[in-house]
């Protein structure tokens, strides 16, 4: 237990001796990069130790010393590297959700039926854009003199406006 690095410090692969805990990372007493193999083990003893990802960071267990900053703790609650996303969460930084499940803001949660069927997109919007230009059209449609008024100039302006908005969100 003598030749065990200290809480804080950790043994590179490179080194001869021990060097301070890299960002994003807890290393335990006895913590060492050889000891990638023993991720995943329950029952690793001081002499198993590897380096604890901290709240907020993301390793694959394939690159464990590849530390990820993730957008927020919800997504990746710390642990071994390869396994510290949350739960139904997934790929480099905890970034996506698994198949079958969407980002509500706060947890991955499980797409009902509907929406993983198809016929929400792209089938609805075939079916509805047609009857929604249809019934635009039958109550909004202005003649060609009417076109240049104050009036449509506003309804295009707070489209655009509109579109620029959603466009920024999507984006962000």
């Amino acid at each position: 237990s003598a030749c065990l690095c200290e809480k804080g410090t950790y043994m590179p692969l490179t080194a001869q001796g021990c060097v301070p805990c890299p960002d994003g990372m807890d290393c335990p007493v006895g913590s060492s990069e050889a000891n990638a193999e023993f991720l995943g083990a329950s029952d690793r003893g001081p002499e198993q130790q590897f380096l604890v990802l901290n709240p907020g960071f993301w390793a694959s267990q394939a690159e464990p010393m590849s530390v990820f900053k993730c957008r927020d703790a919800l997504r990746c609650p710390g642990g071994d590297p390869g396994s510290a996303c949350a739960a139904n969460l997934e790929r480099q930084a905890c970034d996506h959700c698994k198949v079958g499940f969407a980002w509500d803001g706060v947890k991955c949660v499980e797409c009902s039926d509907f929406e993983s069927s198809g016929a929400l997109f792209p089938i609805l919007p075939l079916v509805l854009a047609p009857l929604i230009i249809i019934c635009l059209y039958t109550f909004f449609g202005d003649p060609l003199p009417k076109w240049p008024s104050w009036q449509n100039d506003l309804g295009a302006l707070i489209f655009i406006t509109l579109n620029h908005y959603q466009i920024v969100t999507v984006l962000t």
